[in-house]
């Protein structure tokens, strides 16, 4: 990648790449070595991004993404003034702190890619999805030997096999005595989910790719070896889902699109229901009482809860404010209640106004990306169906780093790139 103007905040974003694939290694240095600063460096080079960006392209200065970020700010600061009748300022400005540097993030990247040609943008991907994969790669070696070396592991990181928590600055979890392994990454969580993204990664830039097939058949295997031990099911059945759709769309490829709506609108209605009615937990519970009870009734149950807290018109349009419930990297009291789900994360701090938004936004893009799917080189309207269909009532896509900045990185240079395209086509056209 070239040093120069237009191209710098892409070289900056690069490396804000790397260090992210090793957030855990990071994470656990900085509780080692006691340097608490150390914990601020995403919020660090998130600003160092954003600055760079306008810098760099003030030459191409585009004012949309200043829009942006007034609506934003006035967003956060009427959220903020609800928020102070409900909750402290310390667990406000905490939660400030996490969901207004993603939304800083996202017009940094749009500054990176705005003012650059598609072709531009094809050559970060090509660089961008090496990096993916090769760090990819050690994540899944990571996951495999935590697996098989689970005491060794516990002894490198200074805990026993009993223990839980993040006391190391990594969360080690384990269930049914089996590690959750988190790889290279904070939590098993986002090592799993890193691994279904470089699942759909491999297959879908093939397009501007040339891999051999026994080179995509051993990286697939590793893949999937490491979601499998990784334990995290959510991402398992994601996998499933994905290969699916993609053999549907390819056996009826008249009917393609239809298919993936019938199977999106199907897996949608299932996750909504396996966190709302206690029928879905019975039925599971049939076959394994555990998982039925860790995967299914616990989620039911915090959705209730969270959902009884609503008692006025206010509440349920507005949340019932920011830093009430979760509580992300704070020790949480005991009447707080967890917000471990896209939908109930901002149901409860923003309300549902916010959730619609957030859902409808990602049905656009779904909708628009498919319409222009020969654009889509990186496949990024299958994690969009993922984010929408699967993650949104399991887990928490917002606050799940480094795959919550990674989607963002691609969903705006792909929507970009795309709007790009059309338009230099159209201009060939004309001309």
């Amino acid at each position: 990648m070239v040093f120069s103007s237009r191209k710098t905040p892409l070289s900056v974003l690069l490396f804000f790449t790397i260090l992210m694939l090793f957030a855990g290694v990071i994470g656990f240095f900085a509780t080692f070595l006691n340097i608490p600063i150390l914990k601020l460096w995403k919020e660090f080079f998130v600003l160092i991004l954003f600055l760079v960006g306008i810098l760099f392209n003030a030459p191409h200065y585009s004012i949309k993404p200043l829009y942006t970020l007034y609506g934003f700010t006035l967003f956060f600061s009427l959220v903020v003034i609800n928020s102070l009748f409900k909750s402290d300022l310390q667990f406000i400005l905490y939660q400030l702190k996490l969901d207004a540097f993603i939304a800083l993030f996202g017009i940094a990247v749009y500054y990176c890619f705005n003012a650059l040609q598609s072709s531009s943008i094809l050559s970060f991907y090509k660089t961008f999805i090496k990096i993916i994969l090769g760090l990819g790669i050690l994540n899944s070696l990571a996951i495999i030997a935590q697996h098989f070396f689970t005491s060794q592991f516990y002894s490198l990181v200074g805990l026993g096999t009993e223990d839980w928590g993040s006391s190391t600055g990594v969360k080690i979890i384990t269930a049914a005595d089996q590690l959750r392994a988190p790889g290279l990454q904070l939590t098993f969580v986002a090592s799993g989910s890193l691994m279904l993204l470089c699942i759909v990664l491999l297959l879908e830039s093939r397009k501007i790719h040339k891999y051999g097939t026994s080179i995509i058949v051993l990286l697939l295997s590793v893949f999937l070896i490491s979601l499998y031990f990784s334990t995290y099911k959510t991402a398992l059945i994601a996998a499933g889902y994905y290969f699916a759709v993609k053999t549907l769309s390819y056996i009826f490829k008249k009917f393609a699109t239809v298919m993936v709506t019938i199977c999106s609108v199907i897996v949608l209605c299932y996750f909504f229901m396996s966190t709302h009615f206690m029928n879905m937990y019975y039925f599971f519970a049939k076959f394994n009482e555990y998982y039925a009870y860790n995967s299914i009734y616990i989620r039911i149950q915090q959705h209730l809860d969270i959902l009884k807290q609503f008692h006025s018109w206010h509440d349920y349009l507005f949340g019932v404010g920011m830093g009430v419930n979760g509580r992300f990297g704070l020790e949480r009291a005991n009447d707080v209640l967890a917000t471990d789900s896209t939908y109930i994360y901002l149901l409860s701090n923003y309300g549902f106004i916010a959730t619609a938004a957030f859902a409808l936004a990602l049905l656009g893009l779904i909708i628009k990306f498919f319409n222009h799917s020969h654009l889509d080189v990186l496949g990024v309207r299958y994690m969009l169906l993922y984010l929408l269909c699967i993650e949104f009532f399991y887990n928490n896509s917002i606050v799940n780093f480094p795959c919550n900045m990674i989607y963002l990185t691609l969903i705006i240079s792909t929507y970009l790139y795309s709007k790009k395209c059309i338009k230099e086509e159209s201009t060939e056209i004309a001309a």
